[in-house]
């Protein structure tokens, strides 16, 4: 079969981009002054750590999203520093900064997460504009928390231009946003198990009520990946479903590790020469076809690969392509 348009380029829309201050303390005292060393920055944001993660899997991607102030420019230049293209919009208000501390003493993070800038009309605008403007053969990433009075209406205008244009969509935003959203017919949605049962309301007792419970979402999202199941990841398609997991390891962090797993497997989506045509018709309507296992197998080996990379960083720091390629050659993956 012969397919229209490969994916070749990914477009990563982050709408509440932030900067990531982290550090570490030897303990957490409350009511009392704590000191943080080890400080570092980095750019943060669920679709800007995925794309950050294609660029290391040597995969051309664009960064996209509200940035503005000197925190915006921060953001920016970290992401100069690693060669990454960005395409933003500079709004009037200050992007946001979030705060990680590692407790030494108990080995647990505490992690702050703000709000975000207010965004106004005229520049919910231009994004829309930037991101109809995108061509067929892109993949669009919309990842993360969507700051103030930028509405999930906002997204969906975006997702069915999208569709329009034949670029399909991945998603990874909160629970609270994903039933409206999976309307707009994604390509992939990949909550983690507690955001899934969030979603569905319910907590299913074992492996197979969770897969039974994803499929009922096929009709809508044709690729189904719910992180934390049984200590690994599923995958549910329409011809197939698929349990990764990896080898036992220390977590040093667990910052990142979700979009990690994101970038790791849209990369393997392009790698495999994925398109639009393999999961809608014409009309924008669902209809996958058949794919092969080693397909799915590459996939879920690249973006769990991914996700270990980065849980064995501390702080918000990402895997590296060299640690990503050591865990993925180590992940057992079954049918179920």
């Amino acid at each position: 079969m012969i397919f229209n348009m490969i994916f070749k380029r990914v477009y990563s829309i982050t709408p509440n981009p932030s900067l990531d201050l982290n550090g570490k303390a030897e303990k957490i005292t409350p009511n009392e002054k704590n000191y943080i060393r080890d400080e570092a920055r980095f750019p943060g944001g669920n679709a800007i750590n995925a794309a950050r993660i294609l660029s290391r899997l040597n995969h051309s991607v664009s960064i996209s999203g509200f940035v503005g102030g000197a925190t915006g420019d921060q953001v920016k230049k970290l992401l100069d520093i690693e060669k990454m293209h960005t395409d933003f919009v500079r709004i009037k208000n200050d992007t946001r900064i979030n705060v990680t501390v590692s407790n030494l003493a108990t080995h647990k993070q505490t992690r702050f997460s703000f709000p975000g800038p207010k965004i106004q009309a005229s520049e919910k605008i231009l994004l829309a504009k930037n991101a109809s403007n995108k061509k067929q053969g892109n993949l669009f990433i919309l990842g993360g928390s969507f700051p103030p009075n930028f509405l999930v209406k906002d997204a969906k205008a975006i997702l069915k231009k999208a569709h329009q244009n034949k670029i399909a969509t991945i998603i990874d935003v909160p629970s609270t946003l994903l039933k409206t959203i999976l309307h707009s017919r994604p390509l992939m949605i990949k909550p983690n198990l507690s955001e899934f049962e969030e979603f569905i309301e319910k907590k299913p007792r074992d492996l197979g009520q969770i897969i039974c419970e994803a499929r009922k979402l096929l009709n809508f999202c044709p690729i189904i990946c719910i992180s934390s199941v049984n200590k690994g990841v599923l995958l549910v398609t329409e011809n197939a479903n698929y349990l990764a997991q990896g080898p036992q390891i220390t977590a040093k962090s667990s910052v990142g590790a979700g979009d990690s797993l994101v970038g790791g497997m849209t990369a393997g989506m392009l790698n495999e020469g994925f398109s639009y045509e393999m999961f809608f018709d014409s009309q924008g309507r669902t209809t996958p076809q058949k794919i092969k296992h080693d397909s799915w197998h590459a996939i879920l080996r690249l973006g769990m690969g991914a996700a270990l990379a980065t849980i064995c960083q501390r702080g918000t720091e990402l895997g590296s392509k060299t640690s990503i390629s050591k865990y993925a050659k180590k992940i057992r993956i079954k049918e179920v």
